[in-house]
């Protein structure tokens, strides 16, 4: 005679602290058993759907993607978070890449654009028609696109013409369409080297972290980040702006080179977007220090009280 043992289920309770320490807020308080899907929002705050057992084997849940039934509700709240003013009109999403939605600009236009497109920087093309594109208008672009990896080192004539770019990691410099680096093309020496001969090699990490980047320690992060804008009250540290504004949280001493205090809150300040983009503008990506911050933070105070 086979003896059949009963599993106990687990309870609400012990599911909860499982979400919780995954950053996750449930929103149901219906659970049927470890592959059931369960209605929770995400530290960014958007609506994501996840079982106990996908989540207990690490994997992360979909934000945007046909696999979310709250697609659409995201994509609207990213919008919001981000201040964008573009509106979304499509009712219905399929897929990230093919599927092109419907949007309305603060002019009006209404316009087809996936939603991939979209994040990457494309807007209404009537209003990107009418935009005066200039050498600086084009610096800007690129700024916003990648920081000061990457700078122009010529004049911008039109998006079919020749430009030359210059990527600051290796030095190379190349020539490339405005409208083909702005889609995505970037240096080529970089792009033909691995391993050791890239200019990004970094000798001082691990493979595993080398493989997986920062998405290694995406919980502790995450955890670091809450952690660091609670304690500054949501509010930039540089400007005091707070509320409608896109935060990020700053290392004071790098990421990269300052690996015991990668998770410490102390060494976290809250930025707006403006003022962390303006600080590794003048100070760089890597090799950063909380002296430089401070002076950052000086400089800054002494002009918005010149």
């Amino acid at each position: 005679m086979i003896e059949l043992v009963a599993h106990n289920k687990l309870s609400y309770k012990q599911v909860e602290s499982l979400f919780i320490s995954k950053g996750l807020k449930l929103l149901t308080n219906k659970y049927k058993n470890n592959s059931y899907k369960m209605l929770c929002l995400n530290s960014d705050s958007y609506k994501v759907l996840i079982s106990y057992m996908k989540l207990k084997d690490n994997r992360t849940p979909t934000v945007f993607g046909n696999g979310n039934p709250y697609t659409i509700e995201n994509i609207k709240s990213y919008l919001k978070n981000n201040s964008i003013s573009d509106k979304l009109i499509s009712t219905e999403f399929k897929t990230a890449c093919k599927n092109r939605l419907i949007w309305r600009c603060n002019k009006g236009h209404e316009f087809e654009l996936s939603w991939n497109s979209f994040q990457q920087g494309r807007r209404c093309p009537k209003c990107f028609a009418t935009v005066k594109k200039t050498t600086k208008w084009f610096k800007e672009e690129v700024f916003n696109l990648v920081g000061i990896e990457y700078e122009l080192s010529s004049e911008y004539k039109k998006d079919s013409e020749h430009v030359k770019m210059k990527h600051t990691i290796c030095g190379h410099e190349y020539p490339v369409t405005p409208s083909h680096f702005l889609q995505g093309r970037r240096c080529p020496k970089c792009a033909i080297k691995r391993g050791k001969e890239h200019a990004t090699y970094n000798s001082g990490i691990t493979d595993e972290e080398r493989t997986e980047g920062r998405f290694l320690y995406k919980d502790k992060l995450k955890e670091w980040r809450v952690g660091v804008f609670e304690r500054d009250n949501y509010t930039c540290q540089v400007c005091h702006n707070r509320g409608g504004i896109t935060l990020h949280a700053h290392h004071s001493d790098g990421y990269h080179w300052c690996k015991e205090k990668r998770f410490e809150a102390d060494n976290g300040v809250t930025l707006c977007q403006d003022c962390h983009r303006s600080f590794h503008k003048e100070y760089g990506t890597r090799n950063n220090t909380k002296k430089q911050f401070e002076e950052f933070k000086n400089n800054k105070y002494q002009i918005q009280h010149a």
